[in-house]
């Protein structure tokens, strides 16, 4: 775990050992655990977004806040406020509801999804990849990619609406099978129930675990966890058979021939008889007595490979359908389909997934081959193009030159980081690099009124990972200059990708940092000492660091940039001064 507490650490042995978890609730109400909590909270993005009370706000923080909200918590008082629902674009076109707590609950829901991380990570499967530390999409696909070689068919896995359809009675008592103490399964009972706030209305919520919740994923893996069970613990050692593959008789009879011919001496023969080995595979592909049941998932999108038959394939798609029938999920028919390994491609986190075959690199025969798919590089296209042409982006025509060219390389990077394990993602991405340029030099020249012509010398850069679509621009900060480009790395395949949390030791030292300061009991501002200290905080260092450069900033805002940090303890005196003038 990144926070050093005892706690903690008692929970991961338990999990470790399978062992119940008693007196939860008050054990988790230690200050440390609150500030480590902060910690971890008030450098992320929505950490100021407001709930359904606006005075319920980070900015303002103080100990004695979190003294408060732990007494409040002791005396069994505590009370959930409802999320402001709000909508946020899916791929489709279609909306995705996001619930936005207030500050306070986003702080409790933070203690406790650290305490049910330390305990359940070592109870997780190593099938599960979603919302858990050192995993990501890569870790599933890359399993996948090392650990299924010779499948025979796929079948996707889709749940209809999980995260909204999470029944909360069965939820509670998969998670009171392991924690013994009521309190706590009463804070999550009635976290599930607070509902949410839309159009001025307060509404119900009878189930789901609410998207935009701290502890929301971290619950929603407890419930699908029974799935990993059900298929890792029981239908897979009941599936799988055998140690290894018969060989094909084909095979045989051929290798056979070909050396019986070369010990002959009949080079002539054994020439075709290595040519008929060479198309036919070595281990039989259809042995009956040889099968295998693999399995992966992140959050609620899931992938099962299987070695058999068709027939198998689909009786383990209807024993995973009346399990998550028992869990009161339903099995998307439209969306889970089987998928012949050899002949189609599977889609998983937006990745084709298919069987290698090639007749002249034998080796790769039956390894599983990651790609990009082609309507998808499509799709983000289209958003720089316009009447099937690159276009210039009247959003960023008012920008800086650095920063357009910046805001261009920052998108490029993005798409190639999540599909740079892809063995075609050169191919596929070098054509969208090449539209990406169109743009940015339209972009670009539409600013300056000139054509690509004329831009394309001022900007080109030189050097060993630069190219004909290479540009760049220097960005005066108050750290001196700052190159920003675009198009200087090579779109090449990553096939030893390292995938570790920020590092633990930093993570320590930030929540010593912090304490330290509001314990200091000395205003950051103003010098003078008061036990009431209150934590003053800004959304983006950019909006101050402007304001310093052009020598418009107060004070408050020098020590921040200066200091380049987000927060500032001060006494309430400075703060409301900040606030009010």
């Amino acid at each position: 775990m990144n926070v050093n507490h005892k706690l903690l650490d008692t929970l991961q042995n338990l999990g470790n050992r399978g062992e119940p978890v008693e007196r939860l609730y008050a054990r988790m109400l230690d200050e440390k655990l609150f500030i480590a909590a902060y910690t971890k909270l008030y450098s992320n993005k929505g950490a100021m977004t407001d709930g359904i009370d606006p005075t319920d706000s980070i900015d303002g923080m103080s100990l004695a806040r979190i003294r408060e909200i732990i007494q409040t918590l002791q005396n069994n008082d505590w009370q959930w406020k409802p999320v402001r629902r709000t909508y946020i674009p899916k791929a489709n076109g279609k909306q995705r509801p996001l619930g936005i707590p207030s500050w306070s609950d986003k702080l409790v829901q933070e203690v406790v999804r650290m305490v049910l991380e330390a305990y359940y990570e070592p109870v997780f499967h190593d099938e599960s990849h979603g919302f858990r530390p050192n995993r990501s999409c890569h870790t599933a696909l890359l399993q996948v990619k090392h650990t299924w070689t010779g499948v025979v068919w796929f079948v996707e896995g889709d749940i209809k609406g999980c995260f909204d359809n999470i029944n909360h009675d069965i939820l509670l008592d998969i998670v009171g099978k392991r924690i013994c103490d009521f309190r706590f399964l009463k804070l999550i009972r009635s976290m599930l129930k607070a509902g949410y706030w839309e159009n001025g209305t307060r509404h119900k919520t009878l189930s789901g675990t609410p998207q935009g919740g701290i502890v929301s994923p971290l619950l929603a893996n407890i419930f699908l966890h029974e799935l990993d069970e059900y298929i890792v613990n029981i239908l897979k050692q009941a599936f799988d058979m055998g140690t290894r593959r018969r060989i094909n008789p084909e095979y045989e009879k051929a290798n056979n021939q070909y050396h019986y011919a070369k010990r002959r001496g009949n080079l002539q023969t054994a020439r075709s008889w290595q040519q008929i080995r060479q198309t036919v595979s070595r281990s039989d592909p259809l042995d009956p007595t040889f099968r295998r049941l693999l399995y992966t998932r992140y959050a609620d999108d899931f992938l099962i490979g299987i070695i058999g038959s068709r027939a198998e394939a689909q009786e383990v798609k209807d024993a995973v359908r009346s399990k998550l029938a028992e869990l009161g999920l339903e099995l998307s028919e439209e969306k889970t389909v089987i998928t012949n390994a050899a002949n189609e491609k599977a889609r998983f986190l937006n990745y084709e997934i298919y069987k290698a075959q090639d007749l002249i690199h034998r080796s790769v025969n039956g390894r599983v081959q990651l790609s990009v798919p082609k309507d998808r590089v499509a799709t983000i296209a289209k958003r720089y193009m316009k009447n099937g042409k690159p276009a210039h982006r009247n959003q960023l025509l008012w920008s800086e030159i650095p920063d357009i060219i910046n805001t261009y390389d920052v998108e490029l990077r993005g798409y190639y980081n999540y599909y740079k394990l892809a063995y075609n993602v050169s191919n596929r991405f070098g054509k969208l690099k090449s539209i990406m340029w169109f743009s940015l030099m339209r972009t670009l020249a539409g600013k300056l009124k000139t054509s690509i012509a004329k831009l394309r010398p001022r900007y080109r850069m030189t050097g060993p990972k630069s190219g004909n679509q290479c540009i760049g621009a220097w960005l005066e900060t108050d750290k001196g200059r700052r190159l920003m480009t675009f198009g200087d790395f090579h779109l090449n395949v990553d096939k030893t990708p390292s995938y570790t949390d920020r590092d633990p030791y930093l993570a320590v030292l930030r929540e010593r940092e912090l304490s330290f300061r509001l314990k200091h009991h000395t205003c950051e501002l103003c010098g003078t000492e008061s036990q009431d200290l209150v934590v003053h905080h800004i959304r983006r260092m950019k909006d101050i660091r402007k304001k310093v450069e052009k020598g418009q900033a107060p004070r408050w805002q020098e020590i921040m940039a200066s200091r380049n940090r987000k927060t500032l303890v001060i006494c309430r005196k400075c703060h409301y001064q900040i606030h009010y003038g």
